[in-house]
């Protein structure tokens, strides 16, 4: 499995299975939602980390996930 610095996934297993009609489903997908044992436990490790910024539209904060390539790599996978 390959992610992006936001945690959004490249390449996976699934993504070399699936049919051509099935492609459509594996853009934009999250770590935190397809494998989510593994991005808890990157969290815990301070591996994958949430940070805001603000919509000044809106005048909210919006969440957003970055990877980090501090700290070390002690998975409990």
């Amino acid at each position: 499995m390959l992610v992006d610095s936001s945690g959004y996934i490249i390449l996976h297993p699934d993504f070399m299975d699936a049919t051509e009609n099935e492609t459509s489903r594996f853009a934009h997908v999250h770590l935190t939602v397809t494998e989510i044992k593994l991005a808890y436990n990157l969290i815990q490790d301070d591996l994958l980390v949430e940070q805001h910024c603000l919509d000044h539209q809106e005048r909210r904060e919006i969440p957003f996930w970055i990877v980090s390539d501090f700290g070390q790599f002690k998975l409990h996978v």
